[in-house]
């Protein structure tokens, strides 16, 4: 970049940055018009013409989602999108990502929109279909077949009730002691998910909610939802005690996004 263009460059930066704090204390002073003309000159899209900026953040997506960094992912895949990233890969990396957040609808609308930018040539169609075959089984109800096979297998053979309404918490937590007390794993298997889940869902009245694996899937309770493989993952790390699984910790669920991005957590 030469020189003129750096200071070009830098003297839009602070320009933007000089906008939006006045935008700010527009805002707090309730001048609303004001600070919405000035957050428009602040717009990033006139400083950011670089035409590979979007698909910096596409790559940054899909490598966040590849890490199980779901909601990160989804960020910077949106991110990607308003920067003007037009491919129909983004969009279908999009529906995976909200198809795994649980937001079912939203995947399935996302495919329609990757299915308008389907180039010809272009062999995403058959991704497409497959995930649309995918969203139709969650919505028939197989993953919650499955989820109850499971648990109905591993009740029998740990307790000798094949009915998980049976179960009374001592049942529950003989159960968690034979499948899931194991001080050498490191990730929680599929049957530990769904027991787990099962076990959540009686102990607090609670409903499933699905996504598109079994770790994605997550139980309501009280309008907040607890994921079992993430609650799995973090008493395998040693950050929660086998006695306090069942325990609601919401700190285990939005926070944790937050406190992730700063290295807090």
């Amino acid at each position: 970049m030469s020189r003129f263009l750096a200071k070009l460059f830098n003297r839009k930066k602070v320009n933007r940055l000089e906008r939006t704090m006045e935008a700010l204390q527009a805002m707090g002073e309730g001048r609303l018009r004001d600070a919405m003309a000035l957050l428009a000159q602040a717009d990033p899209v006139e400083y950011t013409k670089d035409p590979g900026l979007g698909l910096y953040y596409f790559a940054k997506g899909r490598v966040a989602m590849e890490m199980m960094e779901l909601q990160r992912g989804e960020n910077y895949l949106t991110t990607a999108w308003v920067l003007g990233f037009r491919r129909a890969t983004l969009f279908i990396s999009l529906a995976v990502a909200k198809g795994r957040l649980r937001r079912l609808g939203e995947a399935r609308e996302l495919l329609k929109v990757a299915r308008e930018f389907q180039l010809e040539g272009e062999d995403e169609v058959e991704v497409i279909d497959r995930m649309e075959e995918l969203l139709d089984q969650v919505a028939s109800g197989k993953m919650a077949k499955e989820i109850n096979s499971i648990v109905r297998r591993l009740c029998k053979q740990g307790c000798g009730k094949s009915n998980p309404r049976e179960l009374k918490e001592r049942d529950w937590r003989k159960l968690l002691e034979k499948y899931i007390r194991d001080e050498t794993r490191t990730s929680p298997r599929d049957e530990d998910i769904a027991l787990f889940g099962a076990y959540m869902v009686a102990k607090h009245q609670g409903v499933w909610e699905y996504g598109l694996e079994m770790a994605d899937h997550a139980v309501l309770v009280r309008g907040v939802a607890y994921q079992p493989a993430r609650l799995l993952q973090a008493y395998y790390a040693n950050k929660l005690e086998f006695e306090k699984l069942g325990v609601l910790i919401p700190q285990m669920n939005i926070s944790s996004l937050y406190l992730q991005e700063e290295g807090l957590e």
